[in-house]
């Protein structure tokens, strides 16, 4: 794999965990002298970017992607093969009911002709329906670096990761796609 100089980094944070991850992965790779550009979804106007590599990383919303960034999805142009990395971030992690997140991301993007090499998943304090001990919430924040700088050098050494989601799950991402209806987002 062709040496990663330049690295568009895209994300979503709705309580600020992705954020914290999105700097951790920010500093590291400017740590290994990558030059990176960062933009948070929403964005204010309009985005032009040229990377070697596009990374995307979000919460996991209804075990999928929040509908705003597949809608910042479909607005890019065709990606000629460009490189591209998918990272979630959930409370559970790597579980049922979450392995099926990045199933409609992914496929949009190469729908779009980008070449998605890598996926995972980070994990977080939980924020949604369940909450853990804070010992727990601490150690896990405590950790988060470390996590941020495999997922970092993963990405940068080429290791194709790719999952493959539980066919349970693939239904509820199908069911929690029902969120993206409009009485949810007025």
């Amino acid at each position: 794999m062709q040496s990663v100089k330049t690295i568009h980094l895209m994300f979503f944070s709705g309580t600020g965990g992705t954020a914290l991850i999105a700097g951790n992965l920010e500093k590291i790779f400017l740590e290994k002298g990558i030059l990176i550009s960062k933009a948070e979804l929403p964005l204010k106007g309009s985005l032009q970017y040229e990377a070697d590599l596009l990374l995307i990383l979000y919460p996991v919303y209804a075990f999928n992607a929040p509908k705003l960034l597949e809608e910042w999805i479909s607005s890019l142009p065709r990606g000629k093969k460009q490189r591209s990395s998918v990272i979630s971030v959930s409370g559970g992690g790597e579980i049922s009911p979450n392995t099926a997140c990045r199933v409609r991301i992914i496929r949009q993007l190469e729908q779009k002709g980008f070449h998605v090499f890598y996926e995972n998943m980070l994990v977080m304090p939980s924020n949604f329906m369940i909450s853990y001990d804070d010992i727990v919430s601490a150690m896990l924040l405590r950790v988060l670096p470390l996590k941020a700088k495999n997922v970092a050098e993963e990405i940068l050494s080429g290791k194709q990761r790719r999952t493959k989601p539980l066919a349970a799950d693939r239904l509820f991402s199908r069911m929690g796609l029902l969120e993206y209806l409009e009485e949810f987002y007025p």
